[in-house]
C-alpha cells in the first residue's frame, strides 16, 4: 500500500463550478463518486486500499469539501458534467459510484455515451424503481436543517431511506436516542456541514424514478454490488439492473451494509473492485 499521501486537484465543470478531487496511488486512473451525506474524505480507507494498483481520484461532489456549491440550478445533468470533467482531467476509463454516486455514474453513462469509461462498478446505487424511494419525509428534513437540528435531520434520513438495518425493529424513541448518542463532536460537525446537500440529491433521485428499462441503454461493462445487510430495495435495484443492462453482472456481498465502501468494510469492497478492474 502506498503512503496515503493525497494531492488535491481542482477541475472546472461545464458551468464553471470547481470540483475538487483527492488523488492518491499509482497505476490506471480510477474515479470514485461518493454518496449522499458523504465527501471525498470519507473514502480515504477505500482509496488507500486501492492505491497500489490504481491512481484513485476521489471526487468531492458539488456542495462539499473543496468543491463549489450545488447552486440554484442543481440537477443530475450538473452532476454528470462534473464527473465528465474529472474523467477528462484524470484520463480515466474506470469509475466506482456508491449510493447516490452510483446514480450519478449510471446517469452519466446514459446521458454522456461518448465518455471514455470502459468499466463501471456501483455499490447499492440509490436508483428509485417504481416509487421504491420515498420523498415524503423531505419537508421534515428541510425544517430540521433550517432550525439547525442536525440529529433530527439525520434521523429523518435514516428512517426515510430505510438505513437502520438490524435496528429497524427497535422502537422509534430508542433509535432516535441512539442517533443522538452516536452523533457528537467531530461527527456532529461533519453531519451539520453535509446535511444541507441531501434534500436536493434525494429530490433528484426520486424525480428520476422509472421502471428501470431505460438502463438497457448502458452498454458499458458494469459490476453491480450490494450488501447482504443493506436495504432490500437496493438489492432489488441490483437484480433489476442486471436483468436489463446488456453487460452487467450482479454480486451480493455477505454481511456487508450500505456503508461498506466508506465506513464498515472498505477493504472488502476494494478487494472486489481490484478483481473487477484489474
Amino acid at each position: 500500500m502506498t503512503s496515503g499521501v493525497v494531492e488535491t486537484v481542482v477541475v472546472r465543470s461545464a458551468d464553471g463550478t470547481a470540483i475538487a478531487c483527492d488523488v492518491t496511488g499509482r497505476g490506471p486512473a480510477l474515479v470514485v463518486v461518493h454518496g449522499s451525506l458523504r465527501a471525498a474524505r470519507h473514502y480515504g480507507a477505500l482509496a488507500a486500499a486501492l492505491s497500489d494498483d490504481f491512481t484513485v481520484h476521489t471526487m468531492d461532489r458539488r456542495g462539499r469539501g473543496g468543491s463549489g456549491p450545488q447552486g440554484a440550478a442543481y440537477d443530475i445533468d450538473r452532476e454528470c458534467d462534473d464527473l465528465v470533467a474529472v474523467l477528462a482531467h484524470a484520463k480515466a476509463n474506470l469509475v466506482f459510484g456508491h449510493s447516490y454516486g452510483g446514480v450519478v455514474a449510471l446517469e452519466t453513462m446514459l446521458r454522456r455515451p461518448d465518455t471514455p469509461v470502459t468499466r463501471l462498478a456501483v455499490y447499492e446505487p440509490a436508483v428509485s424503481l417504481n416509487g421504491a424511494i420515498s420523498n415524503e419525509w423531505l419537508p421534515e428534513l428541510e425544517l430540521a436543517v433550517a432550525e439547525g437540528r442536525t440529529v433530527d435531520g439525520l434521523f429523518s434520513i435514516i428512517s426515510g431511506l430505510e438505513l437502520a438495518g438490524p435496528l429497524e425493529h427497535v422502537p422509534v424513541r430508542l433509535r432516535r436516542a441512539m442517533v443522538k448518542v452516536a452523533t457528537r463532536g467531530v461527527l456532529l460537525a461533519d453531519m451539520t456541514e453535509l446535511l444541507p446537500t441531501v434534500h436536493a440529491e434525494v429530490a433528484t433521485a426520486t424525480a428520476l424514478d422509472s421502471d428501470g428499462t431505460k438502463f438497457a441503454g448502458i452498454a458499458t461493462d458494469t459490476l453491480l454490488m450490494a450488501g447482504e445487510r443493506g436495504p432490500a430495495y437496493l438489492r432489488d435495484v441490483v437484480a433489476t439492473l442486471a436483468d436489463v443492462m446488456p453487460h452487467a453482472r450482479p454480486t451480493i456481498l455477505p454481511r456487508l451494509t450500505h456503508n461498506a465502501p466508506d465506513l464498515d468494510a472498505p477493504a472488502a469492497v476494494a478487494a472486489e473492485l481490484r478483481r473487477y478492474f484489474g
